[in-house]
């Protein structure tokens, strides 16, 4: 009668492994390892086992919580950065408005100065117009009295001929010469006035001409300052 073979059980990966090690250290020393049971290789976890499986699964989602820490921190820190550059930028910017700002100032100033010279100057040229429409008045007036006197002069001039031939012709009129002789010393004395007039005149033409080129100038500066 043949003997009915037993199938061998079923192994599972963990007794499998066990198997190829039993059979390495075999080959390594040429003695059989000590003998495993099938329950020892296939007992249940002990109770130490099951809270280093839940200190090694901690441990890896801290460490995971920990990346994830990290990976936040260094996007933080990112943002930090940029944070700080964009704070420089700004600073930098500020400084070179504050710059230009006091740059603006100072030019403002010296405007204002400018301004303020352009009034003074032209307050000299209002009065100086002012003095030019004087000087006019009197141009005017002094030549109508020149005239006067220079048609006076040449009257007196006239009568004085016509007398000279009279007292040839009179000699009882050298009594009523005395007074002409006195008019035409007067009107010599009178001739130099006009003279002197004349020399004034001049002078007053020359200044007329000064005031006409300050008041041209005027007019020049009050079209500048319109534009």
């Amino acid at each position: 009668m043949s003997r009915s073979k037993t199938p061998p059980p079923r192994l599972n990966p963990g007794m499998a492994t066990a198997s190829k090690d039993e059979n390495s250290a075999k080959q390594a020393t040429g003695k059989n390892p000590p003998a495993t049971s099938y329950a020892v290789r296939n007992r249940p976890p002990t109770a130490r086992s099951v809270e280093e499986l839940n200190y090694v699964n901690s441990s890896k989602a801290t460490q995971k919580s920990c990346k994830d820490v990290l990976s936040k921190d260094d996007a933080l820190a990112l943002r930090y950065n940029a944070y700080l550059q964009s704070c420089l930028m700004i600073a930098h910017s500020k400084n070179v408005m504050k710059r230009k700002e006091n740059k603006i100032v100072r030019q403002l100033e010296d405007l204002q100065t400018k301004l303020m010279d352009l009034d003074d100057k032209m307050s000299d040229l209002e009065v100086t117009s002012e003095k030019l429409k004087l000087y006019k008045q009197m141009k005017e007036k002094l030549t109508k009295e020149i005239k006067h006197f220079e048609d006076l002069n040449n009257e007196i001039s006239k009568c004085l001929e016509d007398i000279n031939v009279d007292l040839k012709l009179l000699p009882g009129l050298e009594r009523k010469m005395l007074p002409l002789t006195n008019l035409h010393s007067s009107l010599t004395k009178t001739k130099e006035n006009i003279e002197q007039e004349e020399i004034l005149k001049k002078e007053c033409e020359k200044k007329i001409k000064e005031a006409e080129e300050l008041l041209v100038h005027n007019c020049y500066i009050k079209s500048l300052k319109k534009l």
